[in-house]
């Protein structure tokens, strides 16, 4: 008998289940990186560095209502960004289970979110944990040894709600440019409702919580929530919530997402042309703004792009346009924009080419990434993203502004090389008269005058839209016996070094940049000319490559001999000078109204002071 009493006894005491109690967690024991400050209704709680990188605060406590919304502050030591996880154990089992998790975000600093505490909730006092983690957002409410974080918990008791319903709903989707949508519609009414009745603005309706619902016409629809609950009812309306067209761009071939947003890295603001949206960064992933943002660029024509990346770390930016419209970005010449290395502001231009497709939406694709990552448009980014927008290039009807230049306005062999400099929608064909009688057709002629004079020169430039006219009267000089007499000596450079040698020389409206010394010899004396006056001082001034000092002279052939006089001709003698300069009196005794060659000498100053 005493051995079945004993036995019984014993079969009792396995039958009572254990206690039950919340898991533990902690995090890092450090110096930095914990959680400062938690802020929710009355809560409003300062802490330090907890040990062992956990801190209990379940004597700090608040009451929350069941159904309704909280706004919840934590504070971070230090600016490092940070992942924020936060549970309410609403069933009271003491188990956080995962969809007991009411906030998970990240930020540097301070993060706010907002709690919603469900009707299903259990009234009474129950535990809230709050976990700060550095590395990666904590999908493991009991876990442990953190390298950089810290975990904290409270308390709140859930009262039960005796208030009539706050309305407040969101869709998943409210734009398209398809012409359809489908979208969901998420009930977010506080103060636990109990029926709901949907108007989506279209004639239909619904009267569950979350409805689904398609529109098949295009249009802007108004959608109105009424929500109900034993305490009363509430509406709320959504004006022109639900917007539908058929304008925007075909499907993309590829949509690259971001595997491991970090730090603030991705697109803050994307401006181009009318197009300027400011969004988060990266932890948005890809974004299609192809419907709500758009705008409208002509043939032809040069905008202005910019892409903000933020003051974090350093980013590569590309972007791209789908000229062909075939829903991919890899045709020739769509990718139109590439800067690398630098954070803050990246800016540009985006020159529309006249083979684009017009008159239909185009996709545009903006991306950022950590820099030497060079985004690609169908890979996906690793710590920014990707956004796409909307671009209708329309056929420009505007001819080119005609424009023309020389690169000789004086010369002495009559040969003269034209440059087409047109602006504009780019011209397509050219007409030139060269004022001699002569023409021509090609874009960039070279023409030789065969007679002295004064020539004006006519371009007519024209594209698809038009034609444009430029003149420049008397633009060309041709003085084919007009130029000094030939020089009897050409000295010549027989060891060219290190950029030694004459780079500028500025004489009255003479102002002729060259290269160095490796030019060795150059006659520029009917190219650059002017004219000076008996009795009256000139400043000559001459700029030599600064490797080192030179040693510089020059001459006038104030006789026109062909012959350089050391004594009465020598203008200018400066040794050891990097930028010589010397005022020149014009002697009486000069030749006049006759082409006189002036020579200019300049050599490394470890060389004897040049002659002519």
């Amino acid at each position: 008998m005493k051995k079945t009493v004993l036995l019984l006894a014993v079969m009792a005491w396995t039958l009572v289940p254990a206690l039950a109690q919340y898991c533990d967690s902690d995090g890092h024991n450090n110096s930095f990186e914990w959680i400062s400050n938690v802020s929710l209704n009355t809560i409003n709680n300062a802490s330090g560095a907890d040990p062992n990188g956990y801190g209990n605060y379940t004597a700090v406590t608040t009451d929350l209502t069941i159904g309704q919304q909280y706004s919840i502050t934590v504070d971070f030591d230090g600016s490092f960004g940070e992942n924020l996880d936060i549970w309410i154990d609403f069933d009271q089992n003491q188990v956080f289970d995962p969809a007991e998790k009411v906030l998970s975000d990240n930020g540097a600093g301070s993060i706010t979110g907002t709690i919603n505490v469900p009707g299903g909730a259990t009234q009474g006092s129950t535990r809230m944990r709050i976990i700060m983690n550095f590395s990666n957002p904590t999908t493991d409410p009991c876990i442990m040894g953190m390298n950089f974080g810290e975990v904290e918990d409270y308390s709140v008791n859930l009262l039960p709600n005796t208030q009539p319903p706050v309305a407040n709903f969101r869709a998943s989707d409210t734009l398209t440019c398809g012409g359809t949508l489908t979208t969901d519609f998420t009930d977010l009414s506080t103060a636990v409702p109990t029926t709901w009745s949907w108007e989506f603005g279209d004639g239909n309706t619904s009267t569950i919580q979350h409805p689904t619902h398609t529109y098949t016409t295009p249009g802007t629809y108004t959608v109105t929530l009424t929500a109900s609950n034993s305490f009363g009812q509430d509406s709320h309306t959504k004006t022109d919530y639900i917007a539908i067209t058929n304008n925007g761009p075909i499907l993309p071939a590829c949509t690259p997402a971001t595997t491991n947003y970090c730090c603030g890295i991705g697109v803050h603001n994307f401006t181009f042309n009318t197009i300027n949206n400011s969004t988060n960064d990266g932890v948005d992933g890809y974004q299609d703004y192809s419907c709500g943002n758009s705008t409208t660029v002509l043939e032809g024509q040069s905008y202005s792009i910019s892409v903000d990346v933020g003051s974090g770390p350093n980013q590569d930016v590309r972007a791209w346009i789908d000229y062909n419209n075939d829903g991919s970005f890899g045709g020739a010449g769509e990718q139109v924009f590439a800067s690398d290395n630098m954070n803050g502001t990246h800016t540009g231009t985006v020159n529309i080419p006249l083979t684009a497709v017009t008159g239909t939406a185009l996709r545009m694709r903006v991306g950022s990434d950590f820099s030497g990552t060079t985004p690609d448009h169908c890979t996906d980014a690793t710590w920014g993203q990707f956004e796409d927008y909307n671009v209708t290039i329309s056929p420009s009807n505007v001819p080119p502004t005609a424009d023309l230049e020389a690169d000789v306005t004086f010369t002495c062999t009559g040969l003269v090389n034209f440059l087409d400099i047109s602006t504009g929608v780019p011209a397509t064909s050219w007409s030139w008269d060269f004022g001699d009688g002569n023409t021509d057709n090609v874009q960039h002629p070279t023409h030789t005058y065969t007679i002295d004079g004064l020539y004006t020169v006519t371009l007519v430039a024209t594209n698809s839209h038009g034609s444009d006219t430029a003149t420049k009267t008397d633009y060309i000089t041709v003085s084919t016996s007009g130029g000094p007499v030939a020089p009897s000596c050409q000295p010549h450079t027989y060891n060219y070094c290190c950029g030694f040698g004459i780079t500028n020389v500025t004489f009255n409206t003479i102002n002729n940049t060259s290269g160095d010394g490796n030019d060795g010899y150059q006659d520029y004396a009917c190219n650059f000319s002017t004219n000076l006056q008996e009795g009256v001082s000139y400043t000559l001034s001459v700029t030599v490559d600064n490797p080192a000092d030179h040693n510089t002279s020059a001459w006038i052939d104030f006789n026109n001999d062909g012959v350089f006089d050391n004594v009465t001709e020598k203008v200018m003698e400066k040794a050891s000078e990097m930028y010589p300069s010397e005022n020149i009196l014009i002697p009486g005794t000069a030749v006049k109204n006759t082409p006189l060659r002036l020579r200019i000498s300049a050599d490394f100053d470890g060389n004897p002071m040049p002659g002519p």
